[in-house]
């Protein structure tokens, strides 16, 4: 009686919630591109090359192929058999829709619902395939943090916001805490009980595989912004790394949509020593548009079609219903 009644609340609640998630997309493109003058957009475009802007798009490409993944390994955890296309499609609307605007927990956690559901995940399914995609993104963040902060000179550690030390110590305790996480995986596979929840600890390869596939996503994401980056100074990669991974946190923890100022203005404080804010500035305007605007458009597009379309066979079920009862009452 009480699972009815759930279904029957998400089934009411559920298209209310998708139609505010589309609208908020299509505010959140507005305002976004609003706030641009022309002659931003222009300058941005105008300072790139046709092989920075292809090799941005490209990784964008692969960075949300790659997120993809981590909705594909949750269904290994709940062990659950949903085709590719499908889990593909939940994991690029809910991440370009956490991305683009803000409130990640809320966003992709309505987005998933409201998808898996409809593919025969019960509520408890998709909670833990929820815990498990924001465990990954945190042991991938963690990881390549760490690696960063270990390899050379991080050019956070130059700015007097902390010491090399400081970084170095924090890149071993990020390191461990990921190394914890994974001897957890390997020696204790009997599950947690809270509740009425039982919560299972990944198999070690599983676990494994969780920190390459969301390490893989944050070293992408940060070489679409490096791609863009002007040439002529002096920034190797994991250097540029270290400073992307602090300024995404910082926007993350701000919770504002898509952090919008806030990723930009960490990004130029902590990149200041070596490179100009006017020339980063155009650098991270192009860097919006592709990485954030771009991907949250087709998800807007995609998830609005989706609704449309499910909405479409219920009123044709609906139609068909009354040709076949409608007779029989009218006799």
């Amino acid at each position: 009686m009480k699972g009815r009644r759930r279904e029957n609340l998400a089934s009411r609640v559920g298209p209310f919630v998708a139609t505010l998630l589309f609208l908020g997309a299509l505010w959140v493109l507005w305002r976004t591109l609003s706030g641009l003058r022309p002659g931003d957009i222009k300058q941005a475009l105008d300072g790139l090359s046709r092989n920075a802007f292809g090799r941005a798009l490209l990784l964008t490409g692969m960075n949300y192929f790659v997120l993809t993944g981590q909705d594909w390994l949750a269904m290994k955890y709940v062990k659950r058999k949903i085709g590719y296309p499908r889990v593909s499609l939940a994991a690029f609307v809910s991440y370009a829709f956490s991305n683009g605007l803000g409130f990640a927990t809320i966003t992709s956690s309505s987005v998933r619902f409201r998808l898996y559901s409809r593919w025969g995940l019960d509520g408890v399914e998709i909670a833990k395939v929820i815990s498990f995609c924001t465990v990954t993104m945190g042991l991938g963040l963690s990881f390549a943090a760490g690696v960063s902060f270990l390899t050379r000179s991080p050019l956070v550690s130059t700015h007097g916001i902390a010491s090399l030390i400081a970084i170095r110590v924090t890149g071993i305790l990020l390191l461990c805490l990921v190394l914890a996480y994974l001897l957890l995986c390997a020696f204790h596979s009997r599950p947690y009980s809270f509740r009425t929840w039982d919560l299972s600890i990944p198999s070690l390869p599983l676990s494994i595989a969780q920190v390459l596939v969301s390490s893989l996503d944050w070293a992408i994401a940060a070489g679409v912004l490096y791609a863009l980056m002007p040439m002529g100074y002096d920034v190797t990669y994991f250097q540029f790394l270290a400073v992307f991974l602090v300024a995404q946190t910082t926007a993350i923890l701000s919770q504002v949509p898509g952090g919008l100022g806030v990723l930009e203005s960490a990004g130029m404080i902590l990149l200041l020593p070596v490179v100009p804010a006017r020339s980063a500035i155009a650098s991270f305007v192009a860097y919006r548009a592709i990485y954030y605007l771009l991907p949250l458009a087709v998800a807007a597009g995609l998830f609005g079609a989706r609704e449309a379309l499910d909405r479409g066979r219920t009123a044709r079920r609906l139609v068909g219903l009354l040709g076949r009862w409608l007779p029989g009452i009218l006799r």
